[in-house]
């Protein structure tokens, strides 16, 4: 089913339930349907990893999760940066999801965002501060000057809420995330298997 589609049904019943209990002496209460296919979720990122170990890009990502705990998990490794992180840059993502089968059904949400290091910057909120903090970053503003940047240890948990969009499919993704330069040329890739569940699970 289309997502604006499957949007708009959960936008009338709710609609529709405010509606029938103003006639009533019942307080409206939300209706809950714990069995939809989407809805309000969180990400649980399950791993890190490189797109193509043979081909050397501009931008790297070696990053790893590190168990902590029996419940947490923080984000090691190194970014490294051979040019700018500006701008000029911009972000795809592309989105399989994994079928009844097991393999991956690519495609099955894309998404583009221009001005990379700004929209990253202003999606992730306080957490760009503690990103750019773990990862000794030169400064907090973009662009981020060329170099290797070290993780000390970042919380996994901090970006398991998207503020991009507040709805989404349930179910277990890989997630290809790509950085192209302003004339198209693929720059930097990585990987990340991640469970997009309900918000209380």
């Amino acid at each position: 089913m289309n997502f604006h589609i499957l949007f708009f049904i959960l936008m009338s019943n709710l609609v529709c339930s405010r509606s029938s209990s103003s006639t009533t002496s019942y307080q409206y209460k939300p209706i809950f349907r714990p069995n939809l296919p989407a809805g309000p979720f969180k990400m649980k990122i399950k791993a890190y990893m490189p797109c193509d170990i043979k081909f050397d890009h501009l931008i790297n990502f070696n990053i790893y999760l590190s168990k902590t705990s029996l419940t947490r998990f923080e984000i090691m490794g190194n970014l490294t940066f051979l040019i700018p992180f500006d701008d000029s840059l911009t972000i795809n993502l592309n989105y399989a999801v994994k079928g009844s089968n097991g393999g991956w059904i690519k495609n099955s949400h894309l998404m583009t965002i221009k001005n990379a290091c700004n929209s990253l910057k202003s999606h992730l909120g306080n957490r760009w501060l503690n990103y750019t903090k773990a990862f000794n970053f030169k400064g907090t503003d973009c662009p981020i000057s060329p170099g290797v940047y070290v993780s000390s240890g970042i919380d996994q948990s901090i970006f398991e809420n998207c503020d991009v969009q507040s709805f989404f499919f349930y179910g277990e993704y890989k997630v290809t995330l790509t950085f192209n330069n302003s004339s198209g040329v693929l720059v930097g890739c990585s990987e990340s298997l991640q469970d997009i569940v309900r918000p209380w699970e």
